[in-house]
């Protein structure tokens, strides 16, 4: 099922359970915690796109997908639960301006793309990580699911790449034509 908003939504007072898509027409989306049910997605189409906790009600089980085009997206609580407990399968998030990660994100693949920055404070744990970012990346990386973590990035322009892993073994494929210092 498809669910469009004009106007954004918000539900910040209790949880959300999504098992559908949420369309904006360029207004934002605002949720606390949010269990995902199913493969989901939010697509906001220049609205801002901010999350508190999110988890997979099966652990690796459900895909998410955020795109906010011109908005940014702020992911403010742990995404996929403490150590991974309730990891997404897969989490793919898009935005032109800025993708900020607040806390840990859990997902056997994560995909992130920003036309600006792209910044986490938390780890990412996940067998495949694939960024592309404009603006710079600086992201934290592990693998508690086995040793190996693949890197896949683009990161060109202004920005500079910093990338911490505290995997076994970190596979590092990609581009960094960054030209800052």
């Amino acid at each position: 099922d498809a669910f469009t908003f004009n106007g954004g939504v918000t539900h910040t007072a209790g949880s959300t359970t999504l098992f559908s898509t949420i369309n904006t027409s360029a207004d934002p989306v605002n949720f606390a915690a949010t269990t995902i049910a199913g493969n989901s997605s939010i697509l906001s189409t220049g609205g801002n796109i901010t999350l508190a906790a999110v988890n997979s009600n099966v652990a690796g089980s459900f895909n998410f997908t955020l795109t906010a085009g011109a908005g940014t997206i702020a992911l403010n609580g742990i995404i996929g639960g403490a150590a991974g407990a309730t990891r997404l399968a897969t989490f793919t998030a898009s935005s032109t301006p800025a993708i900020a990660i607040a806390n840990n994100l859990a997902a056997t693949t994560v995909s992130l793309t920003s036309g600006g920055t792209l910044t986490g404070a938390g780890l990412i744990d996940a067998t495949t990580l694939t960024t592309s970012s404009v603006g710079g990346t600086s992201l934290s990386s592990r693998n508690s699911n086995g040793a190996t973590t693949t890197y896949t990035g683009t990161n060109t322009t202004s920005g500079a790449l910093n990338l911490t892993s505290t995997a076994t073994t970190l596979i590092l494929n990609g581009v960094n034509n960054s030209t800052s210092t």
